[in-house]
């Protein structure tokens, strides 16, 4: 009755009527802000794919086609280890193919 509970992280209070009223709808978003335009291609919002790709939690044939994509050499005899490891060699070479996989 008259007060409202102010919660930090870690801490609360009571903040009385007066005090309370000066934040009133500081919680609220703003409707003036810019959207941002995350993959360039002139609208709000979007989003761009990984570039490069992650590497973890794929399966063998995944990084396989990651490798041919990258013109790491590499093929299904070799562990998910050893593929990784040739993505990656190409990765820091700088040589990889932007070119998309045929």
């Amino acid at each position: 009755a008259g007060r409202s509970v102010v919660i930090n992280k870690g801490e609360t209070g009571i903040l009385s009527d007066s005090l309370a009223s000066i934040h009133e709808g500081s919680w609220e978003p703003a409707e003036d802000l810019p959207q941002l335009d995350h993959d360039g291609d002139g609208a709000p919002g979007g989003s761009v794919p990984d570039d490069p790709p992650a590497l973890t939690g794929k399966n063998k044939a995944e990084l396989l086609d990651i490798a041919k994509a990258e013109g790491a050499v590499a093929d299904a005899d070799m562990t998910n280890k050893d593929i990784i490891a040739a993505i990656e060699a190409v990765r820091v070479s700088g040589d990889i193919d932007d070119a998309p996989p045929a």
